[in-house]
């Protein structure tokens, strides 16, 4: 035993070393690095506007919701790097794909939340002269349908009733100003997963029908509109467009789905036979 008290303590920190320090205050941890203007500025010289953009156009593709959520989103995720500096020192390549899912995820928050502040105690009607837009964009619910959407969704695990999964398919028309789709339809838009709806309706469609909104009308893109779209991505780029080109739907191209029904395919060699043709025999 030792001889008094302060003996005991100096024989216990001679034993414990710097665990005995640190649990009495002697050791501060060290507060974490923070990234340099040097490792910021070598980390973000490789990264272009354009790339920001594809990031945005993205995340609307994935996620949905208009664009200026999915901008916020991507900015956030480049302010969280700034708290992991070890980010920097590796190579663009590298820390890219964090990015991407730090951005997804946070677009996801940013619509959970607004998900969560949407009053759903008023009915549901249509804007004045609403009309179905060419890119296949919804009309509000009908105003002959009845307002299910005071009926809130079933407990975690519990079956919809035919009730509620009307009410969540107006709800999600009148937050997100457009029909649902049968893609759209998983917990985490708060609608009932397709086969839960086929169950008490029989199709997706007879669903919504009875909700107040019948089937999509899509506008069908001339023949000549589209070929002119291609020409003029070509002499843009010195190149017919190609698969990925339709598939990211920027400079005024047509979908994917619409290039293949047209011509054929969205291979470049294809697209760009089938427009020379469409050109010569309308007079384009």
């Amino acid at each position: 035993m030792a001889a008094s008290f302060t003996a005991a303590i100096e024989d216990l920190e001679a034993r414990a070393g710097e665990r005995f320090d640190r649990a009495v205050g002697l050791l501060v941890t060290p507060p974490r690095p923070r990234p340099t203007p040097r490792h910021i500025r070598i980390a973000f010289q490789s990264v272009r506007q354009k790339d920001i953009d594809r990031l945005v156009r993205w995340l609307v593709r994935r996620c949905g919701g208009p664009e200026a959520d999915a901008r916020e989103a991507a900015q956030d995720a480049f302010t969280k790097l700034l708290e992991r500096p070890d980010v920097f020192r590796a190579r663009r390549e590298r820390w890219w794909g964090l990015v991407r899912t730090e951005a997804r995820f946070r677009l996801l928050q940013i619509r959970e939340g607004q998900r969560a502040t949407v009053l759903v105690d008023g009915p549901v009607e249509p804007s004045a002269g609403a009309a179905i837009e060419a890119d296949g964009s919804a009309l509000p619910v009908s105003p002959a349908a009845c307002d299910y959407t005071w009926a809130e969704p079933p407990p975690t695990g519990a079956d919809w009733s035919r009730t509620q999964i009307l009410g969540a398919l107006q709800r999600y028309a009148r937050h997100h100003g457009k029909r649902p789709r049968e893609a759209d339809c998983c917990p985490l838009h708060q609608l009932p997963r397709p086969a839960a709806i086929r169950l008490e309706f029989g199709s997706f469609g007879a669903a919504m029908r009875e909700a107040g909104m019948p089937g999509h009308t899509w506008a069908k893109v001339p023949d000549l509109q589209a070929a002119r779209q291609c020409e003029s991505f070509r002499k843009r780029h010195g190149r017919w467009p190609h698969t990925s080109d339709f598939r990211r739907g920027d400079e005024d191209l047509p979908s994917p789905r619409v290039a293949k029904r047209i011509f054929g395919s969205t291979r470049s060699g294809v697209v760009g036979e089938a427009v020379e043709a469409i050109l010569e025999r309308d007079g384009g």
